[in-house]
């Protein structure tokens, strides 16, 4: 296999990401954790945006990072040593993309439930609470900020259905065929788009 083939997957994915951004107005939201597939999804964003021209950069895309007060620092300067390379090479390119760090609020922090409310350590597979306060209701917050100001939002997410089992049922359970962009199931006037889910793992 070439290595012109063997790359092809992401030329597709490219000229798919192409005809959604072009299609309409709404802005786009990445997760961004700084991991193998949302650092390949925020990759083929910017490679899409900037073949572009400059003129067609119209459409407002955030890229948000997790910051949940509890990172190990090496990760925690990643994430924000990304964020501005994000926003300094945006300015540059003129590409309409904002990199953003959010956090819990005060009274869902780790340590506010650990140490103020006596919330024993989340352990997996057990108690995980964490995820929950410190990642997913900072986002939606923030995707609800996004939605009262710019009207509907579609979040891009970099999941593959070979990722596991688990992964690809519920990848699966969600799409609608013939359809892009499927409606948040939690979010009114949210929709997801999953254009990494045929990557394989090697």
């Amino acid at each position: 296999m070439s290595i012109d083939n063997k790359f092809q997957v992401f030329e597709d994915i490219i000229d798919e990401m192409t005809y959604v951004y072009k299609y309409d107005n709404r802005p786009w939201l990445i997760g961004y954790s700084g991991g193998k597939d949302s650092s390949l999804l925020v990759s083929l964003v910017i490679e899409m945006v900037m073949r572009l021209p400059e003129k067609e950069r119209s459409k407002k895309i955030f890229i948000v990072t997790s910051d949940t007060g509890v990172e190990n620092p090496i990760v925690k300067n990643y994430m924000h040593s990304s964020s501005a390379k994000i926003n300094d090479f945006s300015k540059k390119c003129n590409a309409n993309i904002k990199a953003e760090i959010i956090y819990p609020e005060i009274a869902q922090s780790f340590w506010s439930l650990v140490i103020g409310l006596g919330y024993p350590t989340p352990e997996p597979p057990g108690f995980r609470w964490c995820t929950e306060r410190l990642k997913i209701l900072p986002m939606n917050r923030y995707t609800n900020n996004i939605i009262e100001q710019l009207g509907e939002i579609i979040l891009l997410l970099g999941v593959r259905k070979a990722e596991s089992i688990t992964r690809k049922r519920s990848i699966t359970s969600r799409e609608i065929e013939g359809k892009l962009l499927v409606p948040h199931s939690d979010i009114p006037k949210a929709y997801i788009y999953n254009p990494l889910t045929e990557i394989k793992n090697e």
